[in-house]
């Protein structure tokens, strides 16, 4: 792990809040942001968040948009959005909802309850829902082919 406070004696240095420094690795230019600990975590713009997440800009966006998914840092000055390695595990959840069928208001359900206590049940709900779904499918199916059947008889 790459240690920040290697670099510059404590006594020199004067990040603060929300300062952002660019550390320039070999993959490119990731922006990391400390607080008045020195604590520091890696930070990705939404470009490079939307590659690693699979959900595009403007999905990105609208989340942050409705407090779904909001970034973890603004830059006051040029209005970039960032995001930590916390919100990638919010969007892989999201990700992981959203392919379960859950709705906006659903995902923003599980979202706002932090402790995720009803995550269970809503997707039990969802469980019995699509097994109806498929047991009505399944029902098409089998008027489909009866339909099927009884034009070739006709024919005959």
């Amino acid at each position: 792990m790459f240690m920040i406070n290697t670099l510059f004696d404590e006594e020199e240095m004067s990040i603060s809040g929300n300062d952002i420094l660019i550390l320039t690795i070999d993959q490119g230019v990731h922006p990391i942001v400390y607080d008045k600990n020195i604590r520091g975590d890696l930070m990705y713009k939404i470009s490079e968040f939307a590659e690693i997440t699979g959900l595009s800009k403007e999905t990105l966006r609208y989340y942050a948009e409705i407090k779904l998914l909001e970034p973890a840092y603004i830059d006051p000055h040029n209005h970039y959005r960032y995001y930590d390695d916390g919100s990638f595990f919010l969007a892989a959840l999201l990700v992981k909802l959203r392919s379960f069928g859950l709705t906006i208001q659903e995902m923003q359900g599980v979202m706002n309850d932090e402790s995720f206590f009803n995550l269970e049940t809503l997707l039990l709900e969802k469980r019995k829902l699509i097994v109806k779904q498929m047991e009505d499918l399944q029902e098409r199916i089998v008027e489909i082919d009866a339909f099927i059947q009884s034009g070739r008889e006709e024919q005959e």
